[in-house]
């Protein structure tokens, strides 16, 4: 047993040296870090919004602070430019496939820096099912300047992805200690980042919408982050507002929210089916008239 115990440690310390040796290498040589671990992309505009959110999340000037939280029908969606006023500063938080646990340490990194009065979640039904949100776990590592925050390593760990480890690793050095931290990507046409995490869609080539055919039930992991979702809300004085997102077909969902829940279902809201560019995806246009009818029923929801 003890002669297991020194090859192991030998052979993680040895690993360690390999692989530190190598990430070194690529910090400095974009064409290593390509093909070892991974590649900026402006999809979803996280290179830009995280350091827009922290920004924010260091924001003190007297105002309500409402934070949404979600998938990429979130921050194609919602513009907080329009639902703040001289008494809320909204910022949108969403990421490509955000699940419960990247939504919950994203909460957690904004706390850790400041403080939120309102939370705003979408939880979009068709994301409720298996899935351990590597997605956004890796999205948020390799196109995110703000990391190596902490918050961000325990979503890596947390979406029990391998490769999601290894890139923690490596991007811990490459800006942690080198400092490489520039992500130079040119957006494509049809997205505009406007500010306050909001991405805005023209007229890319449009898809037919497709209805999910079944009805979809949240998996007990996505309901567990949920509730560490509400109890740091309840342990923090935060508003938590549920929100299910707009669809042209909506998806049918087993409801698992407990009563006394504040629920929004934008299923209901006014939009036409050609503002969306696919089922569940908003065109800028689309997304203004959302954010509008938005900002009028929180008003109403948050004041019960």
């Amino acid at each position: 047993m003890r002669k297991f115990l020194i090859h192991t440690a030998r052979f993680l310390a040895l690993f360690s040296l390999v692989f530190f040796g190598v990430a070194t290498f690529a910090s400095f040589n974009p064409g290593l870090e390509k093909k070892v671990f991974s590649t900026p992309s402006f999809h979803g505009a996280t290179s830009l919004r995280m350091p827009d959110l922290k920004a924010w999340a260091l924001l003190d000037d007297g105002r309500e602070k409402m934070l949404f939280l979600g998938p990429s029908t979130l921050y194609r969606g919602v513009d907080p430019g329009i639902l703040s006023d001289a008494g809320i500063v909204a910022f949108n938080g969403g990421s490509s496939g955000q699940r419960m646990v990247n939504a919950y340490f994203l909460l957690r990194y904004v706390e850790d820096l400041g403080h939120t009065d309102i939370l705003v979640l979408d939880v979009f039904p068709m994301l409720w099912g298996k899935g351990t949100g590597v997605e956004s776990a890796r999205d948020l590592l390799v196109n995110n300047p703000e990391y190596p925050a902490s918050a961000f390593a325990r979503m890596a760990f947390a979406s029990l992805d391998v490769r999601n480890v290894f890139l923690a690793a490596f991007y811990a050095i490459k800006r942690g200690i080198y400092n490489r931290d520039a992500i130079r990507v040119n957006p494509p046409a049809e997205d505009e980042y406007r500010g306050n995490g909001f991405v805005y869609t023209h007229d890319p080539k449009k898809k037919s919408p497709t209805p999910f055919p079944n009805t979809t039930r949240m998996t007990a992991r996505e309901w567990r982050f949920f509730n560490r979702i509400k109890m740091l809300c309840e342990k923090q004085g935060i508003k938590l507002v549920v929100l299910i997102p707009p669809e042209v077909y909506p998806t049918k969902y087993e409801n698992p929210f407990k009563p006394g829940t504040r629920i929004l279902n934008a299923q209901e809201a006014p939009i036409d089916s050609a503002l969306f560019y696919d089922n569940h995806h908003l065109l800028g246009q689309g997304a203004e008239l959302y954010s509008h009818w938005l900002k009028q029923q929180l008003s109403v929801i948050l004041a019960e």
